[in-house]
């Protein structure tokens, strides 16, 4: 297991999609295209949108900060990336971990049936400052390496 971390606008994201295994990776990445956070499915590369405009109460949308995301977006992320196969060298990446997923939302309920696969690597993207309350909340294996991501 591995975890990308760093602060907000480090390239964590970018650092993964320039990645020379990405192609065949599973999971999904979570860049910005044309100014809305989208979901991008490894390793078709099908983008689905994300992050939506404020709509009201009831509108099936899931709030942290000031950001609202679509919550049918990460049901279908988590299915699509349950789909990967439990091979060796299968890669996934779920970018990404962080305050929603703390509070029991998000993709919180993906984490623990990505941690029991057996086979092949798992990597999390984790806001700087967060590691340890995901390492504790997910009880991550103590010997997940932490790479840093900082922008230069």
């Amino acid at each position: 297991m591995r975890i990308l971390s760093g602060p907000r606008g480090a390239g964590k994201t970018t650092a993964l999609a320039t990645a020379p295994w990405i192609a065949g990776a599973w999971g999904f990445l979570s860049p910005v295209v044309e100014g809305r956070r989208v979901l991008r499915l490894l390793p078709a590369g099908t983008l689905v949108p994300f992050e939506v405009d404020p709509v009201g109460p009831g509108s099936g949308e899931v709030r942290v900060g000031r950001f609202r995301f679509n919550r049918d977006a990460f049901h279908i992320a988590s299915r699509h990336t349950l789909l990967a196969p439990d091979l060796l060298g299968t890669r996934i990446v779920v970018d990404e971990v962080g305050p929603l997923e703390l509070r029991g939302e998000g993709f919180a309920e993906l984490l623990p049936r990505l941690l029991t696969r057996r086979e092949g690597e798992l990597w999390l993207v984790v806001r700087t400052g967060l590691v340890e309350a995901v390492r504790g909340r997910f009880s991550l294996p103590e010997q997940a390496v932490v790479e840093s991501c900082v922008r230069r």
